[in-house]
């Protein structure tokens, strides 16, 4: 083989051994130098607060701040403002995010700024601020090359970095670039009550003209024995159930008792209301539906309680309360409350 012609395929190797290297340049980053720290490596627990917002729609504002109980995030209904409890896996999933974020150098001058989506008064804000006093302040552009990144720039800064971080998609937006209101609702805990009816061991509803327990009649023979303590009795049978109501107390069993409770645990919300919705106009005044609760112990933990306020004359759902947060449940959960079982056809 000529000469001429070795050079030329140790040019070619060369080459391609140069392009392998770029394209997983990812894997290589910190050897070769191309990522660069974009965020501090904070302490999780040390951050109290978050605010962002989409710039080019400012007038829906997320503030997150974290309360003696865990996360809260600031609501408005009608003017009123309020805290609700706050998902905190998901706040704590974008911190994670947030955190030791090291992106690639992809530009940099203002003049890139629209290419990216991420300017003055476009992109996602983002303000993460901690207990003693230091924060950052993040704008996120539009989406990277691929699902899983995005584009990003310090806000003092004119730098803009390639982070291999889907930070849309923490905050539910799935568009190329933030374009819209954030779905402050998106970050509500609406679990009202996370229980399942298999750690139930009593529950009973309490109001003006109606009141009933349920027990499971072998709940204290059954804490050690490692199996499934709600249909599992000290025979290992089917466990026994009893009903009380008024004068009235009679056995049930666990396919009734366990097809009852599963129409109403775990209690998911629709919504979350201000305080004060409970005291304004438009409200049932039926006695059976005014001020009635709903009790429940598990096998582990305090019990739980709800505080069922009001239902709405010609909506859908009911106005129910449990750590002064006022959400909005299905009627036809009330409804089974004050029918536990068909069978019996309780009046209220």
């Amino acid at each position: 083989m000529k000469k001429n012609h070795l050079i030329i395929l140790a040019g070619l190797l060369a080459a391609l051994v140069a392009a392998y290297f770029f394209v997983q340049r990812p894997k290589t980053s910190k050897v070769a130098g191309f990522y660069r720290q974009v965020t501090p490596a904070f302490d999780i627990d040390s951050i109290n607060s978050i605010d962002a917002l989409v710039l080019s729609h400012p007038d829906t504002m997320l503030h997150l701040r974290k309360g003696k109980t865990g996360w809260v995030v600031e609501m408005e209904r009608d003017g009123e403002k309020f805290q609700a409890p706050a998902r905190d896996s998901k706040v704590k999933r974008l911190l994670g995010i947030l955190r030791d974020m090291q992106g690639e150098l992809r530009a940099q001058g203002s003049n890139h700024f629209a290419t990216f989506n991420i300017g003055q008064k476009e992109g996602l804000k983002i303000t993460v601020s901690s207990t003693d006093g230091k924060q950052f302040t993040l704008v996120v552009g539009k989406k990277g090359p691929d699902w899983s990144s995005s584009f990003v720039r310090k806000a003092d800064s004119d730098k803009i970095f390639l982070v291999s971080k889907n930070i849309l998609a923490a905050f539910d937006i799935w568009s190329e670039k933030p374009d819209k209101d954030l779905n402050l609702k998106s970050w509500v805990n609406m679990d009202v009550i996370s229980v399942f009816p298999d750690d139930v061991k009593r529950c009973s509803y309490e109001s003006k003209d109606l009141s009933w327990s349920l027990t499971r009649a072998n709940a204290n023979n059954n804490k050690n024995n490692g199996q499934n303590k709600s249909t599992i009795d000290k025979k290992g049978g089917k466990a026994t159930w009893i009903f009380k109501t008024g004068d009235t107390r009679q056995k049930e069993s666990a396919a009734e008792v366990e097809e009852y409770l599963s129409k109403l645990l775990p209690l998911h919300a629709k919504d979350i209301e201000a305080p004060s919705a409970a005291t304004k106009s438009g409200r049932s005044q039926d006695s059976a539906e005014k001020m009635a609760s709903f009790s429940c112990t598990v096998e582990s933990g305090p019990e739980i309680t709800v505080t069922i306020d009001r239902c709405l004359d010609k909506e859908k759902y009911c106005l129910v309360r449990r750590n002064n947060y006022i959400f909005k449940v299905d009627k036809t959960w009330v409804q089974r409350l004050q029918k536990p079982f068909v069978s019996h056809q309780l009046s209220h």
